[in-house]
């Protein structure tokens, strides 16, 4: 094992520990507001930075960055101006948004936290050998853009080819019309192992993120609140919530396979815990109603 995975603490797959949250308002110009997600009594913790797509939010996968830092990582998340949903409902608001650049400075930052006076407490707190990388849509393009500064890259209804790095996480939707689900094959095909396909049946574009589907879900879904509130240009970016029809799967199905998919590939490269990974390739058995198809070459 590598010097990493000897020191490592090897993180049991039942964690469930309360995690600790703090926004964070940087005064920089390439970003609104930062989260950060992590187990307060871990140290030495791996990092994981997420990138929101086009009309979304540094809290669109909730539910599964909560997911990964409860299993020991410090999870990092930001709103990219010029492509969050306000800009989206402001038709841009005059921002030109540059997210692998700006995912490239938080890189920067979070490499040397003591640097940044918001995340200076993260001094000694995070591992800099032990980053990866993942987002949805615009953000898993950027995820692919910055792949040489990470060691798993987990692309979301994306495409790109994936070159560097240890390991990448490649997931698509089946009936994605944003970004068809051929894009992810494509890119499975061409990338360079260590590599993994997961794509879900019956999901479309934000079902790799879905508590884009579920926040507002009662009361009609994102794009049905703001037209009742005065903002008709929503409708202009109803094609972007693609995902969140009744005959999509719901969050509460997608959510499981995610986690345990994402799980799987951080654990085994960041925290040389591989508990999950050989298990990854019976998720077809274990999710036969959610998977449409798995793919791997880790060779």
């Amino acid at each position: 094992l590598s010097p990493v995975c000897l020191g490592s603490l090897r993180r049991a797959a039942s964690i469930n520990a309360e995690y600790m949250g703090f926004l964070m308002d940087l005064s920089t110009n390439f970003v609104t507001a930062m989260t950060v997600f992590y187990l307060p009594m871990m140290t030495d913790r791996s990092r994981f930075l997420f990138i929101h797509g086009s009309g979304g939010y540094k809290t669109q996968a909730m539910t599964q960055l909560t997911h990964i830092a409860s299993r020991g990582s410090v999870v990092i998340s930001a709103n990219n101006p010029g492509i969050t949903l306000r800009d989206a409902l402001d038709l841009g608001g005059g921002n030109i948004p540059n997210q692998a650049g700006d995912s490239r400075i938080i890189l920067d930052i979070i490499r040397n936290p003591s640097s940044n006076v918001y995340l200076s407490w993260l001094d000694g707190l995070v591992d800099a050998s032990r980053i990866a990388i993942g987002g949805q849509s615009a953000g898993g393009n950027a995820a692919v853009s910055v792949q040489d500064e990470g060691r798993v890259i987990i692309p979301m209804a994306a495409g790109g080819v994936l070159t560097e790095g240890e390991s990448h996480l490649i997931l698509g939707g089946e009936i994605d019309t944003v970004v068809p689900y051929a894009a992810q094959q494509q890119s499975f095909a061409n990338s360079t192992p260590v590599k993994r396909l997961v794509g879900y049946r019956a999901s479309g574009h934000l079902g790799v993120t879905p508590d884009m589907c579920f926040v507002g879900r009662d009361d009609g879904g994102f794009i049905a609140i703001a037209i009742r509130y005065g903002i008709t240009e929503a409708i202009l970016f109803e094609g972007l919530y693609d995902g969140c029809e009744d005959f999509h799967l719901s969050p509460e199905v997608m959510w499981p396979p995610l986690n345990f998919a994402t799980s799987a590939a951080l654990e085994e490269v960041l925290m040389c815990d591989f508990t999950m990974g050989p298990l990854l390739g019976n998720i077809t058995q274990f999710f036969p109603d959610v998977i449409h198809e798995y793919q791997q070459q880790l060779v």
